[in-house]
């Protein structure tokens, strides 16, 4: 996964663990797509500054998805209801049996599709 999209993610689920301040840099830094420099001069500060900000908030949030693991476990289950899903398009049809499997889909298509719009994939 690309770094900028890791650490969105990872902002999204720990962002409330880190300062206000790192966790305004980050996302200016990785959803806004400011540079340093375009950061350190919004803010006032130095680039190196900002730098060390990010490099600690960037730090603090990978140390939390290592203990808790919560992006991972996300992955895995959108990955798992992918899998899902497409055993049940394959799956044989019995009389009766076309309803459930398209109520289940649109189940499964409702969880995926809540990650999704959280997560603008």
């Amino acid at each position: 996964m690309e770094k900028n999209i890791e650490l969105g993610y990872l902002l999204d689920f720990y962002g409330e663990f880190l300062t206000k301040h790192q966790a305004r840099l980050l996302d200016m830094h990785v959803n806004e797509d400011f540079s340093l420099a375009e950061i350190a001069e919004k803010e006032g500060i130095s680039r190196q500054g900002v730098h060390d900000s990010l490099k600690r908030a960037e730090q603090r949030l990978l140390e939390l998805e290592e203990r808790m693991k919560l992006l991972r476990r996300a992955e895995q289950t959108i990955k798992g209801l992918k899998i899902i899903k497409e055993h049940l398009n394959a799956s044989a049809s019995y009389p009766g049996q076309e309803r459930h499997k398209e109520l289940i889909g649109e189940e499964i298509d409702k969880l995926i599709n809540i990650w999704e719009e959280v997560h603008g994939v």
